[in-house]
């Protein structure tokens, strides 16, 4: 005899942008990147989830530090889910890294026993050699 387990995890895309231009009267995201010098940053990420419940969904961000730190954490957002899927765009207003690493930037989605991770992204910390026309 066979026992069927069905999951059904959401399914979570973050991507992290440099900012945000304006191109013919349109807002675009501009110049993804994974890597970043340790000093004050803004960055906008932009967040997909999918195969989620219709109707009110609540969410957070964390993000934290190599050691598992955290550094900030969002305010609790609501979203209308319809089609099951949502995109967030958060403006992320100088964060300052300190620590060379790995950072993570996790989506919690709200569950009727708290908030659960529902996926992450890396935001690498370290020196970076810049070229005179990267300047």
């Amino acid at each position: 005899m066979a026992i069927n387990i069905y999951i059904s995890p959401a399914i979570v895309n973050i991507i992290i942008f440099s900012e945000i231009t304006r191109l013919q009267g349109r807002s675009l995201l501009f110049n993804p990147f994974l890597k970043a010098p340790p000093a004050p940053l803004t960055f906008v990420t932009y967040t997909t989830v999918a195969n989620i419940p219709n109707g009110i969904n609540n969410f957070k961000y964390r993000l934290t530090n190599p050691n598992n730190e955290k550094i900030h954490e969002t305010g609790l957002s609501a979203v209308e889910v319809k089609q099951n899927c949502f995109s967030n765009v958060l403006i992320w207003k100088n964060v300052h890294f300190k620590t060379k690493g790995e950072h993570t930037i996790t989506l919690y989605l709200s569950t009727k026993s708290g908030f659960e991770p529902a996926g992450s992204a890396v935001l690498f910390i370290d020196d970076i050699n810049l070229k005179a026309h990267d300047v």
